[in-house]
């Protein structure tokens, strides 16, 4: 398939049509399956033409759950990107999932309670159909921090737009979880200014887990306290800030 796509293993109907209307919406094809049994021959199939972007996999499915369906993924050392879901009264079975992830190896990259957070979603498969397209034409991958929807939305339209694969995380928290995975990353560019994790924070943590990768700092004030580390002061030309992004990769 040249249009990517991802695998919903789900019997809820009304489920499928709001996913569908927000991913297909950002060009990714949905293909659903209702049960764990029905997934795993959609998955073994699916050898034959590519293999999907992501799979997303409700943990209560009739007949059998999705606990069985990752003992599958398991079994055929499936390394697929997964995101479990379930209803916000049975979270727990997020933990539980996570923990079988880590145990049987699996690539678990994020767990929604429902009603989905559409946004969060979309967001994942983004970074992910980015990482994939960037490694294809082997470009740097920039991942952007920002808690402003709206900043964090105009600096990724503004590095896709100059060619480079493009991630991005609403919080430290979040940039954290995609370096600990080892996700190719170049240079993570940060907002300073965070609830939580300031930009500060996030790039000693960065640089410990990922000595790799290069960092990049922004903010709509000036600096507060002294860096080495290099700086772009919003707002910016957009000129400007990939002159400083390219600087700072290549440096």
């Amino acid at each position: 398939m040249s249009q990517p796509a991802i695998l919903v293993a789900a019997a809820d109907l009304f489920l499928r049509r709001i996913v569908t209307g927000a991913v297909e919406g950002a060009g990714i094809h949905v293909v659903y399956a209702e049960n764990a049994s029905a997934a795993l021959e959609a998955l073994d199939d699916w050898d034959e033409h590519g293999q999907p972007l992501a799979i997303l996999a409700d943990m209560m499915m009739p007949e059998s759950d999705g606990i069985e369906f990752m003992r599958g993924l398991a079994e055929r050392g499936c390394r697929l990107p997964l995101i479990t879901m379930t209803t916000s009264s049975e979270e727990y079975l997020l933990r539980i999932a996570a923990d079988l992830g880590e145990a049987w190896g699996l690539n678990l990259v994020d767990g929604l309670p429902k009603p989905l957070d559409l946004r969060r979603l979309l967001r994942t498969l983004l970074n992910l159909r980015a990482v994939t397209d960037a490694a294809a034409a082997e470009r740097p991958v920039i991942l952007v921090v920002d808690d402003d929807d709206v900043c964090r939305e105009l600096m990724v339209a503004i590095f896709s737009g100059a060619g480079f694969g493009v991630r991005s995380a609403a919080s430290g928290a979040e940039a954290l979880e995609i370096l600990r995975r080892g996700d190719p990353v170049g240079l993570l560019f940060s907002d300073l200014r965070m609830p939580g994790m300031n930009g500060f924070a996030l790039a000693a943590e960065a640089a410990r887990l990922r000595p790799d990768v290069k960092i990049l700092l922004t903010s709509g004030a000036p600096l507060d306290e002294e860096t080495s580390l290099p700086f772009v002061e919003k707002p910016f030309k957009n000129d400007r800030l990939l002159e400083v992004a390219r600087a700072t990769i290549g440096g």
